[in-house]
């Protein structure tokens, strides 16, 4: 006999696009594009870090500005639309859950094991581009003279995590896995919404 397997349902809490309800008009926000940051980063009295980037043959960080080199990192994807993922969120609930036809992925519904099994399969996007941003920001550094450096994530599309998860998961991977990263900013575009009132929040914080 063939059973269905539980139905996952994601906490959407980040929206640049948003599903219709009661043939109502959705609400869209506008991803963050990096021309645009780059025209804040100019506007700020900074620069590209390496104006010849797509000629060189090491790769380094995007801008520089003041006494620090900032590499900039934009997650346009939702990360548990990867199915390999999906299999290994469902493996996890249903082992807590296992008679429940519906489980929410609520990190806090796990015990201490299950939220640092949830943040390893989660921050998969997070550990690579802290990775990348090491070895970018460290070059820069090889070639400029400054005094920090900065890594920048902006969260366009990564839906299920909120801005503080996701602040949690790039300062605990930077602190684990580098000594080339000073800082780490974390920002994206928000909605909130429960059909009646709506909210749209536009974080950015910074974690030393």
């Amino acid at each position: 006999m063939l059973v269905q397997p539980p139905t996952i349902t994601r906490k959407m809490n980040l929206a640049t696009r948003s599903q219709p309800a009661s043939g109502l008009p959705s609400m869209h926000i506008r991803r963050l594009s990096e021309a645009e940051i780059e025209t804040v980063v100019i506007r700020a009295g900074g620069k590209r870090a390496h104006p010849d980037a797509d000629r060189r043959s090491l790769k380094g960080a995007d801008f520089l500005l003041g006494s620090s080199v900032i590499e900039l990192k934009m997650w346009e994807d939702e990360g548990l639309d990867k199915p390999e993922r999906q299999h290994k969120l469902a493996k996890l609930f249903r082992e807590k859950f296992p008679r429940r036809p519906t489980v929410v992925l609520d990190r806090g519904l796990l015990d201490a094991q299950g939220r640092r099994v949830y943040d390893k399969i989660i921050e998969s996007p997070v550990k690579t581009a802290v990775s990348s941003a090491r070895r970018q920001l460290r070059q820069s550094r090889s070639e400029h003279s400054v005094t920090s450096t900065v890594l920048w994530v902006i969260n366009n599309g990564y839906s299920s995590l909120s801005h503080s998860a996701l602040m949690e998961l790039v300062a605990r991977r930077a602190r684990n896995d580098s000594r080339d990263i000073d800082a780490v900013v974390v920002s994206g575009a928000y909605f909130y919404s429960d059909t009646f009132d709506n909210v749209f929040l536009w974080p950015i914080d910074c974690t030393p």
